[in-house]
């Protein structure tokens, strides 16, 4: 007696057995019909039924766990070849198919399926650039995007969609008359695609400004000319009731029509109610003439609380007056700059503005500057003048030299040169003019001076002494003319003539 076979053993047999099988009726079905759809299913039942019968099979059925997996990975490698040949014969049809729903140019090549996976993908590729470029070229023909363009391509896409129809319904009109290669299945592959693709609703959103456009739009301006159903808006409705161009009760009405109640509309027409500006009510308060109702000011009518709206209108009030304020401290500063204010002058006038103390200093910052900037003072020559016909000491020459910038040696030596000119213009017969001039103005003091002492009975005042010293110097009046002048003035009253 034989020994059993084992398990393995037996599973290699079935599976050698159902390959065989598989194979055979794959080939003859194949050569029948032409058909590799046919041909792979008709592969499968065989593969089947030779494994479901095998009487071997139902002898190591307490090893099924063991004879499954090489069962199966022998079924499913004879259905990749299976596939693999229908994508290979397939290949010329399913890429007519294709070409003619998409105007591509497929052929059979590209749906090739190769043995790899980046292969498939390579596959992939091909088929989505040709279909892609296509489309894009249809819709562009590389032209500028403009709205002719995109008008040509609406209508080429709603092509596509007629098309997918008109052949999907030929090829079931075929395929009713040869039944028994199943042509009409052919018609799910144009189906299939459309639906991966989404070409329903991008058709549906290419035709809707169409329809939007040319039926929508003006059959809804044809029913808005005819039946005039809208209304104004409610905040333009407040402003037609305010100008009472309109019935009030009419204006009314339609703003009811947007759902407010009369209350309501009452507070909206007070809301919409034009008022003064803040800046316009200061102007008008100033000059006296603005309104008693305090609800024409805007701030008041929109609610603002009542220290708001006086501290707005401080604030109004200063930014009024900025510019007269500005050229009334300017002023100040200028008489400043030129030596005839202090300073000091400027803080009364800083208070009577009510300048706010950081402004203020800014002020005292710009008034330093330009009081302590430099002036304009006597010349060299007037300098020296003054020193040869000794009205200033040699002390005032060196305070005016250190004013000018000289250095201190240069004060010296400018010094020396003044002592020097004066002591030269006084050997010079034609020079010495300063010198002379002091001395006859010396002479004019003493002369006025002994004139009034000795006809008034006192000593003459500053102002009767330059009066008449002066009118001397300029040789507006001679020692005769001074003393009959003054004779004929009263003794009682002042020692110049009245003015």
């Amino acid at each position: 007696m034989g020994s059993t076979p084992t398990p393995q053993p037996t599973a290699d047999d079935v599976i050698t057995r159902a390959k065989a099988a598989g194979n055979a009726v794959y080939d003859a079905t194949n050569s029948a019909v032409n058909d590799p759809r046919l041909a792979s299913e008709a592969a499968s039942r065989a593969i089947s039924h030779a494994i479901s019968h095998s009487t071997a099979l139902k002898g190591t059925i307490d090893a099924f766990m063991l004879l499954i997996n090489p069962i199966l990975t022998a079924f499913f490698a004879t259905l990749g070849q299976v596939r693999k040949g229908v994508t290979t014969s397939m290949g010329d049809t399913t890429a007519e198919v294709l070409n003619e729903f998409l105007g591509t140019d497929l052929d059979g090549s590209v749906l090739e399926t190769g043995q790899t996976s980046d292969e498939l993908l390579a596959k992939c590729e091909r088929i989505g650039t040709a279909i892609l470029d296509r489309l894009e070229f249809e819709f562009t023909r590389n032209e500028t995007v403009s709205p002719d363009s995109g008008a040509k391509a609406a209508r080429t896409f709603a092509g596509y969609a007629a098309n997918f129809g008109i052949q999907n319904a030929i090829v079931s009109l075929i395929a009713g008359c040869i039944p028994e290669v199943h042509i009409d299945d052919i018609r799910e592959l144009g189906e299939d695609v459309a639906s991966n693709l989404g070409l329903g609703a991008l058709v549906s959103s290419a035709l809707n400004p169409l329809v939007n456009n040319t039926i929508v739009k003006p059959y809804n301006r044809q029913l808005n000319a005819k039946y005039q159903q809208d209304i104004l808006g409610i905040a333009e409705l407040g402003r037609w009731f305010l100008r009472g161009t309109g019935t009030a009760e009419s204006v009314k009405q339609l703003m009811r029509e947007w759902g407010y109640s009369d209350e309501q509309l009452t507070e909206l027409i007070s809301q919409l109610q034009p008022r003064l500006g803040s800046a316009e009510w200061n102007v008008l308060t100033a000059l006296g003439i603005a309104p008693t109702d305090q609800m024409q000011l805007q701030d008041v009518g929109r609610g603002m609380p009542d220290q708001l709206v006086k501290l707005k209108q401080v604030y109004e009030t200063f930014h009024r007056l900025q510019r007269p304020r500005q050229r009334a401290l300017q002023a100040v500063i200028s008489q400043i700059s030129a030596g005839f204010l202090q300073p000091s002058d400027l803080d009364k006038l800083l208070s009577e503005l009510n300048v706010p103390e950081d402004e203020q200093a800014i002020w005292r910052i710009t008034t330093g500057y330009v009081y302590e900037r430099v002036r304009k003072r006597l010349s060299q020559a007037d300098m020296l003048f003054l020193y040869e016909a000794a009205q200033i000491t040699d002390s005032d020459v060196s305070a005016w030299a250190a004013a000018e910038g000289y250095s201190f040696n240069d004060q010296q030596q400018l010094l020396t040169l003044f002592q020097l000119k004066a002591a030269e213009a006084s050997t010079k017969t034609t020079g010495g003019a300063a010198a002379r001039a002091a001395n006859l103005h010396k002479e004019h003091v003493a002369y006025v001076t002994d004139e009034i002492t000795g006809i008034f009975g006192r000593a003459p005042t500053a102002a009767e002494l330059n009066y008449w010293v002066q009118l001397l110097d300029t040789s507006q009046r001679t020692k005769h003319d001074f003393t009959t002048e003054l004779k004929a003035l009263p003794t009682t009253g002042p020692a110049i003539p009245p003015a």
